[in-house]
């Protein structure tokens, strides 16, 4: 195998780990669009008692902004990364995977949506992206492979 066939292979696969890392990053903006800016229903929200807000707040948007650093720095690496797509694929599955289990915790919070009405479609659109950047890694294993 000739340079330029590997120099074309490592680009082919970097692409697809951009692409991953760029849908991550888009269906977390999602579900973070619908946490914080979806319009709410204020009297849901002033029927909560103080104990239901600070569950909500413990349980959802805590997390949520904890969560959100070390997705960053996944999708940083997988912008900037050049030396193995191999590993940076695995990150990106693995976050794939955790942003799928967040949104599913999100989804199983009753109270939430009560308040949040228009949450429902960003959880949607969260896990759709996110399974869209899962997949965007297949091709790029596969050029990693024939590396």
């Amino acid at each position: 195998m000739s340079g330029m066939q590997t120099a074309e292979r490592v680009a082919s696969g970097r692409g697809w780990t951009v692409a991953s890392a760029t849908l991550l990053a888009g269906a977390w903006a999602a579900l973070g669009f619908g946490l914080y800016l979806s319009p709410s229903d204020r009297q849901v929200w002033a029927d909560l008692e103080g104990g239901g807000r600070f569950a909500l707040g413990f349980a959802v948007y805590l997390p949520f902004l904890l969560l959100t650093v070390p997705i960053l720095f996944v999708v940083l690496v997988g912008f900037f990364w050049t030396r193995t797509p191999r590993s940076v694929l695995v990150l990106v599955v693995a976050t794939a995977f955790g942003i799928a289990v967040f949104a599913g915790w999100v989804a199983n919070q009753p109270y939430l949506f009560d308040a949040q009405p228009w949450l429902r479609p960003f959880v949607v659109s969260c896990v759709f992206i996110d399974l869209l950047a899962a997949l965007a890694t297949v091709p790029g294993a596969q050029a990693a492979a024939r590396m």
